[in-house]
């Protein structure tokens, strides 16, 4: 892409953020309900995550 795409680019993406930020501004509470066992859920998540990483890590590099 020209350097003309990538200042359009990022006008466009000032612009765009602005925008999101207005919008976030205007929520002055966010309703965040936890439930049972969704530490347990993302912990279970994120180490089945690492053990996949893990296991194509060692498998790549052999």
């Amino acid at each position: 892409s020209s350097i003309f795409d990538i200042i359009k680019w990022q006008q466009i993406s000032k612009s765009f953020q602005r925008a999101a930020q207005k919008r976030l501004d205007m929520y002055t509470m966010i309703d965040i309900k936890v439930y049972n066992g969704l530490r347990k859920l993302r912990n279970k998540a994120e180490a089945e995550c690492r053990l996949f990483l893990f296991c194509n890590f060692i498998k790549n590099k052999n």
